[in-house]
């Protein structure tokens, strides 16, 4: 196969300085990419039309292997943020998500709380979501809460079991910040936020209509 050349850097837009790793406030950044990169991800991601997850460790390839991951890796590179391991899928439809947070599912599968039969929950510094194209008409919101702080007593629960303590069952919701799809957009929030996606986009509100 021919080398992937870099991302160029002419076709991200610049973005500001990573979020604190404590903010719970998502953020959002509009014209990412320009249309022209824009087309050019959308005909990779329909080439592999891999809805199934993918790993990029960047350590191993700090650039990135195929065009999708160059590109993700440019963004990341923007945002000043380091993360070793990018977790990424690609989704090429509007389908309803149910609220819930990022974890590592093999994780929590594979190990539980003693005595208990909850899976020992692990989830990413930063959950990004990134629109590239849509039906004129969609607007299919990311929905993502803020909740209430986790009490002491699940904080030395997580602690023995190596756990991640912002994570575990969904306590007190606080706010809800509501992110409509807009081609170019990306969506950066905390990685153990609960966040869902709603279709119809009014579907919790009784409508049937996007």
């Amino acid at each position: 196969s021919c080398a992937v050349p870099p991302f160029p850097r002419d076709m991200l837009c610049t973005l500001s300085a990573a979020i604190s790793l404590l903010s719970t406030t998502p953020r959002v950044f509009d014209s990412v990419f320009a249309p022209s990169a824009i087309r050019t991800l959308v005909a990779a991601g329909c080439d592999r039309s891999h809805s199934f997850t993918t790993v990029l460790d960047r350590e191993v390839s700090r650039s990135g292997r195929t065009v999708l991951e160059r590109a993700l890796t440019a963004v990341l590179d923007e945002l000043g943020d380091e993360s070793r391991y990018v977790e990424y899928w690609w989704r090429g439809g509007h389908r309803r998500m149910d609220s819930h947070r990022d974890v590592d599912e093999a994780l929590c599968r594979s190990r539980s709380h003693a005595g208990t039969a909850v899976g020992v929950q692990r989830c990413p510094q930063n959950g990004h979501v990134l629109y590239l194209e849509l039906a004129e008409e969609l607007r299919g919101p990311t929905c993502v809460w803020e909740e209430a702080p986790p009490d002491e007593a699940w904080l030395s629960e997580a602690a023995a079991a190596e756990a991640d303590s912002r994570a575990g069952p969904p306590r007190e919701l606080t706010a809800l910040h509501v992110v409509p799809a807009r081609p170019g957009r990306l969506l950066r929030f905390r990685g153990d936020q609960l966040h869902a996606v709603p279709a119809p986009a009014g579907e919790w509100l009784g409508g049937a209509e996007e």
